[in-house]
């Protein structure tokens, strides 16, 4: 009977939870502004609401604000 061991490589994310938040807010705030119903004149608004269930680490709107 054969053991063999693998050690895969992994990454240590030191990110704070802050941070992590932040980023993948930003990701999930690029990909809805390409949805033409969040440009309005000139600019793009997307609510709070709208992003929250795309970051599961934020509990509560004053945690993405």
């Amino acid at each position: 009977m054969a053991v063999r061991e693998y050690k895969y490589p992994f990454y240590v994310d030191n990110r704070t939870n802050e941070e992590k938040i932040l980023h993948e807010a930003e990701y999930y705030i690029r990909i809805l502004a390409k949805n033409e119903e969040y440009w309005s004149d000139m600019s793009i608004q997307i609510p709070l609401k709208h992003i929250m269930p795309h970051v599961p680490m934020s509990n509560s709107l004053s945690v993405l604000r």
